[in-house]
């Protein structure tokens, strides 16, 4: 029954699937489902598994928006399919067996191979947190997704991925698959995830070489902190093409020491282009702070055909060209998690800001206000 410009609010209580399928809201008046105001995160949806099922699933649909619901017990937390204009805000996802929010293309159940209708677009995943994900398999245990990865042609696009804490994730925090393109990933907080390959961010990279679109991916004031190892090398950020911009990101306390890295397979001529400066990486490890070029990602083939612009970052070893700092160039403290009082990461905030590193005063007012696109 819910049409353009419905408001449909739960109140507290525990709620079956949450299945919102072909409805059509507008801009100027979008369907709302959100918690009874001054409930929030007490309504709670869930498949009654961590095996099977969906919390919530929106499936192409237009213009329906998600405010302050608690989706938990469920293989996947939510899923938005071949949906246009979405908005998730302020969710909590917590204890799935897989992962925690999927933005994608449908595909047909039981037929993975077969899309049932476009891609997603212009969807916002913001404000949310997300914790315990990957419980049943850890390895699908993403903490936001977006893309297809077995199936190539999901050019899911314009999503913006801001201001969320992953914390706990058991795979990648925020993976974006490489047909997919256009997305912001801005002012996000993962902490104490694990994963046995990739990264904390993990952005377009290769399973197989072919022809991929120009990305366009944003990846701007995230922190990232003690993100450990279940198998292969991981990082903080990887990177596997472009056209990418990284900066302003505080990674720190990596497993192995890697806290940004690029892969060494760009197969496209088109999405080559990779930008990584005014970074903050403090990391221990033998393995350098910035890794160019660095691992095949199980693919066995090797290309270093990225190009790749490193400036004005700053380490804790001064790799890749970049500037080697010292523990009193930050207001600290620099240790454990790094809070000065105002959230993990503030203490790495220089004492005089100029321009390196995330200016976290900036990403703070942000993430208590609104999340501007």
């Amino acid at each position: 029954m819910a049409r353009s410009g419905d408001v449909v609010c739960f109140d507290a209580g525990t709620y079956p699937t949450l299945e919102i399928a072909n409805r059509t809201g507008t801009a100027a008046g979008p369907i709302v489902f959100r918690t009874v105001p001054g409930g929030e995160l007490k309504a709670t949806f869930t498949s009654g598994s961590l095996k099977h099922g969906h919390s919530v699933r929106v499936d192409r649909s237009e213009h329906v928006h998600l405010y302050d619901l608690r989706l938990t017990s469920s293989q996947t937390g939510i899923e938005v399919g071949s949906s246009g204009y979405a908005r998730l805000d302020g969710l909590l996802v917590e204890r799935v067996g897989q992962a925690a929010i999927k933005i994608h293309r449908t595909v047909a159940a039981g037929d993975e191979q077969r899309f049932l209708g476009p891609a997603a677009h212009h969807c916002d995943v913001v404000r949310n947190t997300i914790r315990d994900t990957g419980r049943v398999t850890p390895r699908y245990g993403e903490g936001i997704y977006v893309g297809t990865g077995g199936l190539q042609g999901d050019d899911t696009h314009d999503v913006y991925v801001a201001y969320n804490h992953l914390d706990a994730v058991r795979a990648e925090a925020i993976e974006i698959k490489r047909h997919s393109h256009d997305v912001i990933v801005r002012g996000n907080l993962v902490t104490s995830g694990s994963h046995e390959f990739h990264a904390a961010i993990t952005v377009a990279v290769q399973a197989k070489p072919d022809s991929v679109p120009n990305g366009h991916y944003l990846i701007e004031d995230n922190r990232i902190y003690n993100y450990a190892s279940t198998g292969d090398s991981v990082a903080g950020i990887t990177i596997g093409h472009g056209d990418t911009v990284v900066r302003n990101n505080v990674v720190w306390a990596i497993d192995g020491g890697r806290g940004i890295r690029t892969t060494t397979t760009f197969a496209s001529a088109s999405a080559r282009e990779v930008v990584i400066e005014h970074n903050t990486i403090w990391t221990s490890g033998a393995a350098p702070s910035i890794a160019l070029d660095d691992g095949d990602e199980r693919t066995g083939i090797t290309d270093h055909l990225g190009h790749v612009t490193v400036r004005d970052n700053v380490t804790s070893d001064g790799a890749a060209g970049s500037i080697r700092g010292a523990s009193d160039d930050f207001v600290g403290p620099i240790e454990g998690s790094a809070d000065a009082g105002q959230g993990p990461g503030t203490g790495f905030r220089a004492k005089r800001y100029a321009g390196l590193g995330a200016d976290l005063d900036v990403v703070i007012k942000r993430s208590a206000g609104a999340a501007p696109r």
